[in-house]
């Protein structure tokens, strides 16, 4: 069976290529200054995301394939903008994969 997984860099140049692609329609050049807003419309993917769980239940979620692609939509959603942050700070893929792994490996020893 093929991996179709998506790697960090290949998540990351999506994005790239999408801001790329939308700058001008879009209005928000990628820069330091608009990370914070980024981060709020990833919280509010976020709330989207709970709200089908709190609104529809976590069963539907996981058994109604229309819920759980809609489910799931909310949080590619959320993801765009996590890695819209990370090119507004111009934070790395690397830098990214070398920290979380670091921070698992930190949790792995915590209790």
């Amino acid at each position: 069976m093929e991996d179709r997984t998506l790697t960090i860099r290949e998540m990351y140049t999506y994005q790239q290529n999408l801001q790329a692609k939308y700058a001008e329609k879009w209005g928000e050049p990628i820069s330091p200054a608009m990370s914070r807003n980024k981060l709020l419309w990833a919280y509010g993917e976020m709330a989207e995301a709970g709200d089908i769980l709190k609104k529809k239940g976590v069963d539907a979620a996981m058994n109604d394939p229309g819920l759980r692609r809609a489910f799931m939509e909310e949080v590619g959603d959320v993801m765009m903008y996590l890695y819209d942050v990370l090119l507004c700070l111009g934070m790395t893929p690397e830098e990214f994969s070398d920290t979380y792994r670091a921070k698992c490996e930190r949790n792995k020893n915590r209790w």
